[in-house]
């Protein structure tokens, strides 16, 4: 029975969240055509894709957490015959879901594209990485602290570390394949390794910490 309740909760999420990944979707599918012209277009794209999937990120992880405890809605929810653990279960559930599936389509689109046009995938696949590993801590400190000051800077932080990424490591990890003359160098795969591991790390520490919470409104 609070097996089927969680996912009629994570199944909600995802009807709310509809119209913001549908847009997310969008401004994916409409930043890769522009990266793909030629001319000077290829620098807009490439900052749309970014922003789209950060704003998403943060929108989620503010909106699907910090909102709930706001409206009060997490009452209502907690009144439902399923334990705070379940309920939170369902919230990283839907917020992932929600993430992944724009993140995902554009992922699998630069692989295929940049793939069929024989450039490199791995360094870009590094800074896809990061987005999700941004959002995965942005939603364990939603969950975590239930607090919107904390969410907002966990927004700030890892919003600066994406032009930090892009200025300072990726240049690094660009040289290394190319010194090395192959793409997946240990440098790659070194950072998504750190990244993947961070990413776990995060949620794991949002569902240690909910279990051990006596509070949960």
């Amino acid at each position: 029975m609070t097996r089927s309740i969680t996912w009629v909760l994570v199944r909600k999420d995802l009807y709310l969240y509809r119209w913001l990944i549908g847009g997310t979707l969008v401004a994916g599918i409409a930043s890769l055509i522009l990266a793909g012209t030629s001319g000077g277009l290829r620098i807009p794209g490439e900052i749309l894709l970014v922003t789209s999937l950060v704003v998403l990120g943060a929108f989620l992880a503010i909106h699907g957490v910090i909102t709930e405890r706001q409206t009060r809605s997490l009452l209502f929810a907690l009144s439902l015959p399923i334990s705070p653990m379940q309920y939170t279960v369902a919230k990283v559930t839907s917020g992932l879901v929600a993430f992944l599936i724009p993140w995902l389509a554009c992922t699998g689109l630069i692989v295929a594209f940049d793939t069929a046009a024989g450039a490199p995938v791995s360094v870009v696949l590094t800074l896809l990485g990061l987005l999700l590993t941004n959002f995965c801590v942005l939603s364990a400190i939603g969950i975590s602290t239930g607090s919107e000051l904390w969410s907002v800077v966990g927004i700030i932080a890892t919003n600066t570390s994406v032009p930090v990424f892009m200025t300072s490591v990726m240049p690094r990890i660009e040289e290394s394949t190319r010194s090395a003359g192959v793409h997946w160098t240990t440098t790659v795969l070194l950072t998504l390794g750190i990244e993947a591991l961070l990413a776990l790390l995060s949620l794991a520490f949002a569902l240690y910490r909910q279990s051990r919470r006596t509070d949960y409104v």
